[in-house]
């Protein structure tokens, strides 16, 4: 296993079905960024046709609107940034969202919330 169990489990958990303008967590190691769906491809047949195959994702402003970033207890504000990064996403076979040609490895996904944590200690 790598990164915080935190983020694994989040990552494996079913999430909704992404939608434009969803809300979304882009994990790493141990930290989170939040981010909102900007783009949905489904598959356009088999098994899964209609169902979402690929996820553009754009990287969100957010801001500590109480707590501290150096003790983990931040909350946060979150606002959507038009001129963001995007990543893109793709469904693997077990469901879960990995980003595009890293075949599961490096940051991962979770559709329906947007989160931020920046872990103290790394």
């Amino acid at each position: 296993m790598h990164g915080s169990l935190t983020n694994r489990l989040l990552e494996n958990s079913v999430g909704e079905t992404p939608v434009i303008g969803m809300g979304a967590t882009i994990t790493h190691w141990s930290d989170r960024t939040p981010a909102t769906v900007v783009e949905v491809k489904v598959f356009k047949s088999g098994a899964r046709k209609g169902m979402p195959r690929e996820i553009v994702v754009q990287y969100d402003h957010w801001k500590v609107v109480s707590g501290s970033t150096d003790d983990g207890s931040a909350k946060y504000e979150y606002e959507r940034d038009a001129n963001g990064h995007t990543e893109i996403y793709v469904v693997n076979n077990s469901g879960r969202w990995v980003k595009k040609g890293l075949a599961g490895k490096g940051n991962g996904l979770v559709v329906g919330e947007r989160d931020r944590y920046w872990d103290p200690h790394s």
